[in-house]
Protein backbone atom coordinates (compact mmCIF):
# COMPACT_ATOMS: atom_id res chain seq x y z
CA UNK A 1 0.00 0.00 0.00
CA UNK A 2 1.24 3.37 -1.03
CA UNK A 3 1.76 6.13 1.50
CA UNK A 4 -1.01 8.30 -0.20
CA UNK A 5 -3.42 5.55 -0.07
CA UNK A 6 -2.90 5.94 3.84
CA UNK A 7 -5.63 7.02 6.03
CA UNK A 8 -4.38 9.98 7.76
CA UNK A 9 -4.69 11.20 11.03
CA UNK A 10 -4.55 15.07 12.12
CA UNK A 11 -3.25 15.47 15.95
CA UNK A 12 -3.49 18.88 16.95
CA UNK A 13 -2.28 20.02 20.05
CA UNK A 14 -0.57 23.29 21.12
CA UNK A 15 1.89 20.97 23.88
CA UNK A 16 4.46 19.32 22.09
CA UNK A 17 4.67 16.35 24.27
CA UNK A 18 1.07 15.55 24.14
CA UNK A 19 1.27 14.99 20.25
CA UNK A 20 4.28 13.05 20.76
CA UNK A 21 2.08 10.24 23.10
CA UNK A 22 -0.56 10.54 20.77
CA UNK A 23 1.98 9.96 18.00
CA UNK A 24 3.60 6.71 19.65
CA UNK A 25 -0.21 5.41 20.38
CA UNK A 26 -1.28 5.83 16.48
CA UNK A 27 1.84 4.89 14.68
CA UNK A 28 1.14 1.33 14.85
CA UNK A 29 -2.43 1.98 12.97
CA UNK A 30 0.01 2.17 9.89
CA UNK A 31 -1.49 6.03 9.04
CA UNK A 32 -0.30 9.03 7.87
CA UNK A 33 -0.30 11.22 10.74
CA UNK A 34 -0.44 15.27 9.96
CA UNK A 35 0.62 17.41 13.43
CA UNK A 36 0.04 21.07 14.05
CA UNK A 37 0.61 22.88 17.15
CA UNK A 38 -2.44 25.71 16.46
CA UNK A 39 -5.58 25.44 14.24
CA UNK A 40 -4.17 27.65 12.04
CA UNK A 41 -1.31 25.95 11.57
CA UNK A 42 -3.62 22.67 11.14
CA UNK A 43 -6.43 24.38 8.62
CA UNK A 44 -2.84 25.44 6.93
CA UNK A 45 -1.53 21.64 6.70
CA UNK A 46 -5.00 19.58 5.91
CA UNK A 47 -5.90 21.58 2.91
CA UNK A 48 -5.11 18.76 0.05
CA UNK A 49 -5.64 15.90 2.88
CA UNK A 50 -8.79 13.69 3.47
CA UNK A 51 -8.78 12.70 6.92
CA UNK A 52 -9.82 9.47 8.36
CA UNK A 53 -9.51 11.03 12.28
CA UNK A 54 -9.17 14.03 13.59
CA UNK A 55 -7.86 14.24 17.50
CA UNK A 56 -7.74 18.13 18.60
CA UNK A 57 -7.61 19.46 21.83
CA UNK A 58 -9.83 21.54 23.05
CA UNK A 59 -8.51 24.40 24.71
CA UNK A 60 -5.31 25.97 23.16
CA UNK A 61 -4.75 29.79 22.50
CA UNK A 62 -6.18 31.59 19.58
CA UNK A 63 -8.38 28.86 17.99
CA UNK A 64 -10.05 26.37 20.32
CA UNK A 65 -10.52 22.65 18.91
CA UNK A 66 -14.58 23.62 18.93
CA UNK A 67 -13.80 26.16 16.84
CA UNK A 68 -11.66 24.82 14.61
CA UNK A 69 -13.62 21.30 14.30
CA UNK A 70 -15.96 23.68 13.08
CA UNK A 71 -13.58 25.10 10.43
CA UNK A 72 -13.00 22.07 8.72
CA UNK A 73 -16.28 20.66 9.13
CA UNK A 74 -17.29 23.83 6.72
CA UNK A 75 -14.62 23.64 4.31
CA UNK A 76 -15.51 19.71 3.64
CA UNK A 77 -19.18 20.54 3.24
CA UNK A 78 -18.52 23.98 2.00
Amino acid sequence: METNELPTILIVDDIDENILLIEVAVKKLNVNIIKANSGNEALAKIRNHELALALIDMEMPQMGGQELSMKIHSDVYA
